[in-house]
């Protein structure tokens, strides 16, 4: 080969490996930008909905086995899988917190950390006993409910409420007595699945916005009827009922799905652990909606409460009114009782003296009638003493004059004797 020959090979292989150092940067730097564009649109709008069903290729490095993402960028670039060290690196810091934290291993989309967290939900509940599950779902009390202002600690499902009547029918739930403890139970558990089971359901573009408005209706009416009458079955029943046969609140698209998950991950726990990785599953953007789109109902609910709390209050200064003026009217009604009293007391005072004055008089005056009764008394037995022989002296008389007469008849006979004799 001439000299020339060999010259023009040397610098056809140099340009060649320059070539191939410069395509080997760009690739690297492709990379990381493509990495770097994938993960700000995962911190920005999430993980998608659903896995993609792709087999992901395997590697000897645990960290470089490859994940199944399926996800659309800038530019129309889809990413169909994912390292598993670029996920770690997503979630590096956001492990979740105590509650619903510890993932074995990175999600790859909002419906695998739904189903993560409803297991972890789910073993929760299993290691307690029935009062602390339903406390844990609706939220306790601190002390008798019936006492003024006990302190309320909130539950999974308080915080997930909707509405006004929702969180109050939930409280009413965390009220349960033992002997309505199974039946709230049941129910609350039934709600808390039903928030899992929409999130996840498949969209249904005939939702009922009609019969979703009506809901809070029914509820505070079912609430209304349970308050007045707790011990009714049949009212209890309707009251459950109620609250478990909601109407078809599946999302209407994907957008309204990513926003009930964002919804439910998000208010499910407060504590900035939590906080930090649900933004990373569904994204900033459905993250701080749904924070803006519950403040907007926390809004609704103190306008709702504030409402009730007007209604309540004019209701109560009315039937303050009545109650006033009907005191005032017994107030006066009182004082003339009071009045009568003290001229009944007074007359009651002048009587208990005149009946001492009468019992002295009276008092006297048997003591002179027992002075009387023992000078008759004694007057009668000399009395019958003077008629005792006033009669014996009678007697003496009786007995006298019948002698005059037995003599005067003696003597009739003896003259009537010599009369006869002289006229022989």
């Amino acid at each position: 080969m001439a000299l020339f020959g060999k010259i023009l090979l040397f610098f056809n292989v140099l340009a060649a490996g320059a070539l191939a150092y410069f395509a080997t940067q760009d690739w690297a730097k492709r990379q990381s930008l493509t990495a770097t564009a994938l993960q700000y649109h995962l911190v920005v709008k999430g993980l998608p909905l659903e896995t993609p069903k792709v087999e992901p290729d395997a590697n000897e490095k645990p960290d470089e086995v490859l994940l199944p993402l399926r996800v659309e960028t800038t530019g129309g670039y889809q990413t169909e899988y994912v390292r598993t060290s670029f996920l770690k690196a997503h979630f590096a810091g956001a492990d979740g917190g105590a509650t619903f934290g510890g993932a074995t291993k990175p999600v790859t989309s909002q419906f695998d950390e739904l189903k993560r967290v409803e297991d972890k939900a789910a073993g929760i509940l299993t290691g307690l006993d029935e009062a602390k599950r339903l406390a844990q779902l609706c939220g306790s009390y601190n002390g008798d409910p019936a006492t003024a202002r006990p302190k309320f600690t909130p539950g999974w499902l308080h915080t997930l409420a909707e509405s006004y009547e929702e969180r109050e029918a939930i409280r009413r739930l965390a009220r349960s007595g033992p002997e309505q403890l199974g039946d709230a139970l049941k129910t609350a558990e039934v709600m808390f699945k039903q928030k899992f089971d929409t999130a996840t359901a498949k969209p249904n573009t005939k939702f009922s916005a009609e019969e979703a408005e009506k809901l809070p209706a029914k509820i505070k009416d079912a609430l209304d009827k349970f308050k007045a009458k707790p011990d009714d079955k049949a009212v209890q029943e309707e009251f459950y009922k109620t609250l478990t046969d909601r109407p078809n609140t599946a999302p209407r698209d994907d957008a309204d799905q990513k926003r009930q998950i964002a919804h439910l991950l998000t208010l499910l726990d407060p504590t900035p652990e939590w906080q930090k990785r649900v933004a990373l599953v569904v994204g900033l953007k459905q993250h701080v909606g749904a924070i803006s789109e519950q403040a907007t109902r926390l809004d609704q609910m103190t306008r709702t409460a504030q409402r009730l709390i007007e209604v309540d209050q004019a209701k109560f200064v009315e039937e303050y009114e009545q109650l006033k003026q009907f005191a005032l009217d017994r107030s006066v009604i009182l004082d003339a009782q009071k009045a009568l009293r003290i001229n009944l007391y007074e007359q009651k005072t002048k009587d208990e003296e005149a009946v001492k004055v009468r019992q002295k008089q009276l008092d006297d005056r048997k003591t002179v009638l027992a002075e009387i009764k023992a000078e008759v008394a004694a007057k009668l037995t000399a009395q019958a003493e003077v008629e005792k022989k006033l009669f014996e002296v009678q007697q003496r008389v009786g007995d006298t004059l019948v002698r005059n007469f037995e003599l005067e008849a003696d003597l009739d006979k003896e003259e009537t004797k010599k009369l006869r004799g002289g006229g022989k």
